[in-house]
């Protein structure tokens, strides 16, 4: 890539540019959209061998909020980018994250009141 076509690099110490931006948070909705994730199973099984392990409104407070974190990282990281007017591929990638970003967010928290309503 030629110094003429770089895209400024944002966030914490300049690592993320648009690009990166646009395909992470896509892949972090994605993630908590499918929620069969690394994140998501490890905290599952926190929650099934703790002391109230099987306890069913545990477990669903315990999926919803692990959905609800690679979703809440897909809005951190895409939020700015979708914002505004611009047409390139990066900004309507951004904000079909921040769709499936919010689609999940709507679904973690049914599964957090279901599981409190399970208490």
């Amino acid at each position: 890539m030629s110094d003429s076509t770089r895209q400024p690099a944002e966030g914490p110490g300049g690592l993320l540019t648009p690009t990166s931006r646009a395909v992470a948070g896509l892949a972090l909705a994605v993630a908590g959209l499918l929620g069969n994730n690394a994140l998501t199973g490890s905290l599952q099984l926190l929650a099934q061998a703790g002391p109230e392990a099987g306890d069913p409104g545990v477990f669903g407070i315990v999926l919803g909020l692990s959905t609800a974190v690679p979703a809440g990282l897909a809005l951190l990281v895409t939020w700015r980018a979708a914002q505004g007017t611009s047409t390139t591929w990066q900004a309507h990638v951004s904000r079909a994250a921040v769709v499936v970003a919010l689609l999940v967010l709507v679904a973690a928290a049914v599964m957090v009141v279901g599981g409190l309503l399970r208490f």
